[in-house]
């Protein structure tokens, strides 16, 4: 993408969950085959010096485990020829206490590949640091190396213009501004059922207007596109 853009090259990669994580193997593979001729130790530490891992996951059946095998069936194949295979599989088998070191795991490699890693919460913070542990033996889980950025939204965007307006008739602005949710228990069922069918009208019809718009990219012509006037049901949705 940079080459065909000319777009300036990152300074941060994110891995977003252990399912991402093979983007560190692509970069070591790129610093050791590029002008620089990186060893493998050389291209891991360029890597992890700028790479934030994100784990979201609160229990160990949530995180992607696969047998090595697997894994070194396709890097054998030539996925990242400039890197050794066997020091793949060291990255995500889980040689630590209590891990299974036949099973290559997705997010101890996306550990092993990043500087800095977070949870989502600060709850999660503590459980991811619970969780992985072993990583760091000799830690005490509160000084493990996880820490937390909690997620958020953006109101305004996040919260449908009319559920705030309905809000603000129902509460005055300056319930609002002050978070009062709790309120919203106090709104009359056929209100909330009435800006719910409301809002289910605008999606639907958001949709049917996206949908025939793809097919007139696509070449179709408005006479063939009559069906998507009644694609979904706002009365089912």
């Amino acid at each position: 993408y940079q080459q065909l853009t000319g777009t300036a090259a990152p300074e941060v990669f994110h891995t977003n969950e252990g399912h991402a994580g093979f983007l560190g193997i692509e970069r070591i593979q790129e610093l050791m085959a590029g002008d620089a001729a990186l060893s493998f130790d050389e291209a891991l530490a360029a890597g992890r010096a700028s790479t934030v891992f994100t784990t979201h996951t609160p229990v160990p059946a949530g995180i992607d485990r696969f047998e090595i095998s697997q894994i070194h069936h396709f890097f054998q194949a030539g996925l990242a020829p400039s890197v050794p295979v066997d020091r793949i599989l060291e990255l995500g088998r889980e040689n630590y206490a209590d891990g299974n070191p036949s099973v290559f795991n997705m997010a101890v490699m996306g550990l092993r590949l990043a500087q800095r890693a977070n949870g989502v919460a600060k709850l999660h913070g503590e459980v991811s640091r619970g969780m992985f542990s072993a990583l760091w033996p000799g830690f005490d889980h509160s000084e493990v190396p996880i820490t937390s950025v909690t997620n958020g939204v953006h109101v305004p965007t996040w919260v449908d213009g009319r559920i705030s307006r309905l809000a603000r008739e129902q509460f005055g602005t300056e319930a609002e501004a002050m978070g009062r949710w709790d309120l919203a228990y106090n709104v009359s069922d056929a209100d909330v059922w009435a800006l719910r069918r409301e809002m289910r009208a605008a999606l639907v019809e958001d949709v049917r207007r996206r949908l025939r718009a793809a097919w007139k990219k696509r070449g179709a012509a408005d006479a063939e596109l009559g069906w998507t006037d009644s694609v979904l049901d706002p009365d089912v949705l």
